[in-house]
């Protein structure tokens, strides 16, 4: 054969010899489950997660209804038929994004024997609980509701057993379990974005602080979400509750559980772990709360926020020797969420912490750092708790020397706080109230005589003198004919900041807010009208009816005015003429606005536990002047309670 025609033959493959496949898993026990960080205590069955969605709108409607006794009835009928239904699916349903919200909407309104059964069904899964994304918010409304059911008496409710169930424990052992679990895990929960909660719960419910008077038990997120349940109408609103006795029923055990709660965290928080969690915004709010907790309780006669090595002291760095200027402590000075845990450390320090922190850090920057966006906030702290005396001596007067001279980088700034804060510490001390209004006066450039009638106007702008001279040509010379126009820009010199520090300026004594009355008198048809509504509103039914009867004399006149007739909207007057005894009524339940005070952020809701140790200590010494039988008398029943 050619060749040319020769071909090749198919190749063919070797016989391989073929090994089967091998399983390399290793064989697991069949008792070994896979879970699921979501779901831990696996899935809700659909039938159940529609009877609950079902039952939830039900619930709702029946608190919600205007006849209230039988609506209550029916409403616990209700929630006994679900206890029976969800009976050993607890922990399933607390997992559920949809049943979770069940059972936060039920434990506000479950008797107290259904609460000591729910918390008796969780035992042993609290902390899997309490860092799953919705068990922790059904953790924290059991709380809530622990709390509520707790200001009752108590004591009656003794254990109850069940040949079936076995012993049902009281509401205090339920809890004092509950502390005990999670006690190994404080440190894990401190850092967890939803255990966090859990935790500043559990340490208002010892202390007994309202829980719902803590407004960051929520992240901004979940607060959200639940405001458009409650506009659904899909929860019951427990917001009146923030209207009951803020003095709560406290056992005597959580009064101890709450000192063990205090070491355990002074010996977690060591200064290396605060310096990591400052900045946090997680641990952060805990952080603060454990500060004011700190500042509440008593070491013998003093707080134990007072001790050398206290947290409050580990925060603020205080040392004897120590002079220089910390970096970690420079960037907290400017950081959004370490600034509120200097804050709540400062409101608790010893005076000589407090001298030493204003040496180190704020001294001769008073205007440098209270003109930042954050540190401005720990000046103005550090200035309402400095001591203040009569003479020009001390880091007070020293802050307000340093406001004379460069206060005006405050106005340009619009940082106008730490000014405020000067201001009414001076009045409320009845102090260096000349020196203070020269600072003001500094800080807007204004001469200590002439410009009087600028005043008012100036800070209300919250420009220099200078400034608003300049502004208010530009716009004279580029103003358009119209009222319209003319009233924008007058709006537009108004600001919130330049009122609040007017109103502190109102606060001093005579003559030291003479500048303000005489600006005032000077501008009668501007700020006349603002005078009208405060006599309104501070007057009795009587003179409300008289201030009626005057303006219907002049009321053409007030109409055709532009701020006149803004106050004339408030009388009522046809309501006036048509019924007099109706406009009486109304008048009357018109309520006077009350001063709001400090800020939240300034007092301490755990202040009030100081007198309650003074009390436990001087009933102690009482038994031990005792004689001796008595004295073991009291120990043995002491012991059995």
């Amino acid at each position: 054969m050619p060749k040319s025609e020769r071909r090749r033959a198919p190749k063919r493959s070797k016989q391989e010899e073929t090994t089967p496949d091998v399983d390399i898993q290793e064989n697991k026990d069949d008792w070994i489950e896979s879970s699921d960080l979501n779901t831990p205590f696996g899935l809700v069955q659909p039938e159940m997660q529609a009877y609950f969605k079902e039952m939830n709108v039900h619930l709702t409607k029946l608190k919600h209804s205007e006849d209230t006794e039988a609506s209550a009835e029916e409403a616990q009928m209700l929630i006994q038929a679900a206890l029976t239904e969800m009976d050993g699916n607890e922990l399933v349903l607390a997992t559920d994004p949809t049943c979770s919200l069940v059972l936060e909407n039920m434990a506000g309104v479950m008797g107290i024997k259904a609460l000591r059964v729910f918390f008796d069904r969780m035992a042993g899964s609290y902390f899997t609980l309490a860092e799953h994304r919705f068990g922790s918010h059904v953790l924290q409304s059991m709380l809530s509701a622990a709390q509520a059911a707790m200001n009752e008496d108590y004591s009656t409710k003794e254990e109850e057993t069940d040949p079936e169930q076995g012993v049902l424990r009281t509401l205090p052992q339920l809890i004092k379990a509950m502390f005990l679990e999670l006690e190994l895990s404080f440190e894990e929960m401190l850092s967890n974005q939803f255990a966090s909660h859990v935790l500043r719960s559990l340490i208002a419910l010892l202390a007994g602080v309202p829980i719902s008077s803590f407004d960051d038990l929520r992240s901004k997120r979940s607060a959200k979400y639940r405001s458009k349940e409650h506009q659904r109408d899909m929860m019951v609103d427990t917001g009146a509750k923030t209207d009951a006795p803020q003095d709560f029923v406290v056992p005597p055990l959580f009064l101890r559980m709450l000192y063990q709660l205090y070491d355990d965290m002074h010996s977690i928080l060591q200064p290396k772990k605060i310096c990591a969690i400052i900045p946090d915004r997680i641990a952060a709010p805990t952080l603060s709360v454990i500060l004011k907790l700190e500042n509440g309780l008593t070491d013998g006669k003093q707080s134990k926020a007072w001790a050398r090595d206290s947290i409050t002291a580990r925060v603020l760095e205080y040392t004897d020797n120590g002079s220089e200027r910390s970096d970690i402590m420079e960037s907290a000075l400017r950081d959004t969420i370490a600034t509120h845990v200097l804050q709540s450390a400062l409101l608790g320090a010893r005076n000589t912490a407090l001298a030493r922190f204003w040496k180190v850090y704020i001294r001769g920057r008073v205007v440098k750092l209270g003109a930042h966006p954050c540190a401005n906030f720990v000046v103005a702290t550090l200035l309402r708790l400095l001591p203040i005396t009569s003479n020009d001596e001390g880091p007070f007067a020293e802050a307000l020397s340093e406001l004379e001279q460069a206060g005006d980088q405050l106005v340009k700034n619009s940082m106008l706080g730490t000014l405020q804060t000067a201001v009414e510490r001076c009045a409320e001390a009845n102090a260096l109230e000349d020196k203070v209004m020269r600072a003001v006066l500094a800080a807007f450039r204004f001469p200590l005589e002439g410009e009087i009638p600028l005043f008012v106007p100036v800070v209300l702008s919250m420009h220099t003198l200078k400034a608003f001279k300049n502004l208010a040509k530009s716009a004279d010379e580029k103003e358009v004919p119209g009222k319209r126009k003319r009233a924008q820009n007058e709006d537009e010199r108004v600001t919130t900041q330049g009122s609040i520090l007017l109103q502190r300026v109102s606060l001093l004594h005579p003559p030291h807010q003479q500048y303000l009355y005489d600006s005032l008198a000077k501008n009668k048809a501007l700020y006349s009208c603002r005078v009208a509504d405060a006599l309104w509103n501070a007057a009795d039914g009587f003179t409300k009816g008289k201030i009626v009867e005057l303006a219907l004399k002049h009321e053409k006149r007030l109409i055709a005015s532009t701020y006149g007739r803004f106050f004339i909207q408030r009388l009522h007057l046809g309501v006036y003429r048509k019924s007099r005894e109706e406009w009486r009524e109304w008048a009357v339940t018109q309520s006077v606005p009350t001063e709001t005070g400090r800020p939240n952020d300034t007092v301490n809701p755990f202040a009030f536990l100081r007198v309650r140790q003074l009390e436990t200590t001087s009933t102690t010494r009482k038994k031990r002047s005792m004689d001796g039988q008595s004295a073991e008398l009291d120990t043995i029943f002491a012991a059995i309670e």
